[in-house]
């Protein structure tokens, strides 16, 4: 199972908002992953709002271990953020080894990498960086699925309403993503991001 596979998975999606539960289970399904567990905790989401650990866990001398992810979110975050974020780190499950952090070092280097805007950054910044960037748009085309914008552009929006408003509330999602799915450079950036022609 790919990113693009997940993606694909949802982007016929009405059912809203799409539960991080969901993905975890499509994951599961896979067998790419045994247990996941999701863990509220207190970090500044200034720095990070949240992060993936992976681990294997012996049940006994005889057993299969199982192979656990913990999808650490921020606390403080709105709930429409915390289902981004729980997304997004469920997506670095499926990351290539080469774009992961095995040590403190490592870790480290990513949160100063990511400190620094995307704007401003460098493509020296390494590839865990650019990875962790692009998550944003691949969690984005999760929770907010392409058929859900479908029907969202065909709606007839409220008075004194946004539909970028309308989208962040019926979808649970922090409106910077609805307005970037709203865009009209989202159908192209899409294509890219699932890589069909």
């Amino acid at each position: 199972m790919t990113i693009h596979d997940i993606i694909k998975h949802f982007s016929s999606y009405t059912a809203a908002p799409v539960d991080p539960d969901d993905v975890a289970k499509q994951i599961k399904l896979a067998g790419i992953r045994d247990q996941i567990f999701f863990v509220e905790v207190d970090i500044e989401v200034r720095v990070l709002r949240g992060a993936l650990h992976t681990y294997v866990l012996t049940k006994g001398v005889y057993s299969d271990p199982d192979i656990c992810s913990d999808i650490f979110y921020a606390a403080n975050q709105s709930r429409a953020w915390k289902r981004l974020v729980c997304c997004k780190e469920l997506l670095h499950i499926l990351d290539q080894s080469v774009s992961q952090t095995s040590t403190i070092d490592d870790f480290d280097k990513l949160i100063r990498g990511l400190c620094v805007p995307p704007n401003l950054g460098s493509i020296n910044d390494g590839v865990q960086i650019w990875t962790d960037r692009l998550m944003f748009y691949y969690a984005s085309a999760i929770v907010f699925p392409m058929r859900a914008r479908e029907l969202l552009l065909a709606a007839k929006i409220p008075a004194g309403q946004t539909l970028q408003e309308v989208a962040a509330r019926v979808l649970d999602i922090p409106e910077p993503v609805a307005m970037l799915v709203l865009s009209d450079n989202w159908p192209s950036l899409y294509k890219a991001i699932i890589g069909s022609k």
